[in-house]
């Protein structure tokens, strides 16, 4: 334990179990609260899909109202739901986005292709200068710059993944594997968050490093 002083078992353990951070600390549930929300978006997002009948604008507006009536809540002040039900609630537009990029979007001729990517660029960075969203405790000061920020951050993902396989094959495969295995790092990072054995890690693994 790191010596915070506000540790409390029980206070944890419904934390843990609920996926609820929004009213103690945030590392108690931290990672758990994504594992939990990215279950409910799957399966949420699934039965709209079905329901829409494959109809992308169906689906765009069934997603485009959930979102708005859970930000709504959210602006109620309530940021406390078990179950990160919130956190699901909302992340179900970046759910949508992505799977929109997937299913719809090509990559387009060149001249194009750079006018969105910086277009994409200035969306990242205004959504991180002027956004200011932290979803694991349900803030989103500034939702069109938070959705456009998703939009263009997964487009210059879509880049960079393209050219890795083109350009560099061995890397992307190596890339992919270590996406494989992000909610793994994610969930570690929340440990070494609360229980600082990170110095110990360091020491036998890069042993060269003087303390």
């Amino acid at each position: 334990w790191a010596g915070n002083n506000d540790y409390n078992t029980e206070t944890t353990a419904t934390t843990l179990l609920s996926g609820s951070i929004g009213h103690i600390k945030y590392a108690h549930g931290f990672a758990i609260w994504f594992l939990i929300a990215l279950f409910l978006c799957n399966t949420l997002y699934s039965i709209l899909h079905k329901a829409s009948l494959d109809s992308a604008t169906d689906l765009s507006l069934r997603v485009i109202g959930i979102t708005l009536v859970t930000y709504l809540i959210i602006r109620t002040g309530i940021i406390y739901a078990p179950f990160a039900l919130l956190q699901a609630g909302m992340g179900i537009m970046f759910f949508h986005i992505g799977y929109m990029y997937r299913k719809y979007v090509s990559m387009p001729s060149t001249s194009t292709q750079i006018i969105i990517l910086l277009l994409s660029i200035l969306a990242v960075i205004g959504s991180q200068r002027y956004g200011g969203m932290e979803m694991y405790c349900s803030q989103y000061p500034n939702l069109i710059l938070n959705i456009l920020g998703a939009v263009g951050g997964t487009y210059i993902i879509m880049q960079i993944s393209y050219y890795l396989c083109r350009a560099f094959p061995l890397t992307a495969i190596k890339v992919a594997e270590l996406g494989s295995i992000s909610i793994l790092i994610l969930a570690v990072h929340a440990l070494d968050y609360e229980f600082n054995f990170s110095p110990f890690i360091t020491r036998n693994l890069l042993f060269f490093i003087d303390d």
